[in-house]
């Protein structure tokens, strides 16, 4: 896995902040949690980086609107985890450990890439393929070269929407489950800490 680039993030991250985002890489073993179809796409890992940010910062950068464009599904996914208050919860028991948030943001996308495993097989051949090559690489569709000659901003935002909107319905139609499982992570998570504190506590004596 190569480092991440900061410069993707979708927050506006400060000297410091970097330093931890960019030693993200060193912890490839968890991003193999994320479901093994999805796990090879750059998209999803700067996702997964995306709400390991969310989840590890108390007090969260603000958010690169620029960015925030570019990558509008990554923005939904990261938007609708901040916004929804089971994952506050959640984050009670992740903020400063590395390990804890890494492990929450590939649950917490896990829950995502269950849904986008339904959706993107229904897309049409060739806006999956077009999604697929150009998920990751969405800021040269935006160089003026290709503004003058194709329509590629505007096909890609419109299968960027469609996406999401089918993403909020099966959210929608199946929150109990998709609660129920914020959960599930919750308790994970508050387990983790609490095993940790305990060996930390006992290796003192």
């Amino acid at each position: 896995m190569n480092q991440f680039d900061v410069q993707e993030a979708l927050f506006l991250l400060s000297q410091e902040q970097r330093k931890n985002y960019e030693q993200l890489h060193q912890y490839e073993y968890y991003f193999y949690l994320l479901r093994h179809d999805f796990v090879d796409k750059l998209y999803v890992q700067y996702s997964m980086a995306d709400l390991w940010t969310y989840f590890y910062f108390d007090k969260l950068p603000i958010v690169h609107s620029e960015n925030a464009l570019f990558y509008i599904l990554r923005h939904y996914l990261l938007d609708n985890t901040m916004k929804n208050p089971n994952f506050d919860r959640v984050k009670r028991g992740t903020v400063g450990s590395t390990i804890r948030a890494l492990i929450a943001a590939a649950s917490t996308m896990n829950l995502y890439l269950d849904h986008l495993r339904t959706i993107l097989p229904n897309l049409p051949q060739a806006d999956f393929d077009f999604y697929e090559k150009f998920s990751m690489n969405k800021r040269i569709l935006f160089d003026q070269r290709f503004m003058e000659y194709e329509h590629y901003p505007k096909r890609l935002i419109q299968i960027d929407t469609i996406i999401m909107k089918e993403l909020r319905e099966l959210t929608n139609t199946q929150c109990p489950q998709f609660n129920q499982k914020i959960e599930e992570m919750k308790k994970l998570i508050d387990h983790m800490a609490l095993v940790e504190r305990d060996f930390f506590d006992t290796a003192a004596y």
